[in-house]
């Protein structure tokens, strides 16, 4: 097995300094994080720590009226925030924000019962 180089996994050393500065630019010039992994190779997790690390402040991507609409459904059809947060792949707080946003009657909180 002479020549095999082994796969490193730290980040600091699989990268330069100067494709880091690369990512940072590409992304906030515009690239979104899944452009981001595809040109440079790497997880969403590292992309996200890249930036994070680097003090970079992330896009949030705004909720669309339709988009709004499906979570107020989906609450009314009788999920919980925490269901509907699952299903629509967002965090529960931005579900519950964005159903208080609607101002949406919400349910008390379900408490979870010890089985017996």
């Amino acid at each position: 097995m002479t020549g095999h180089k082994p796969h490193v996994h730290k980040l600091t050393q699989r990268l330069t300094a100067e494709t880091v500065r690369a990512l940072q630019h590409a992304y906030r010039g515009g690239a979104s994080l899944a452009e981001l992994q595809e040109q440079f190779g790497l997880s969403r997790g590292s992309v996200q720590r890249l930036l994070r690390e680097a003090g970079v402040r992330r896009r949030q991507k705004s909720m669309g009226d339709a988009d709004l609409a499906v979570l107020v459904e989906r609450y009314e059809d009788g999920l919980t925030v925490r269901e509907i947060a699952a299903e629509q792949g967002l965090g529960k707080t931005t579900v519950q924000d964005a159903l208080a946003r609607s101002e949406v009657a919400m349910r008390p909180a379900a408490r979870r019962v010890a089985a017996e």
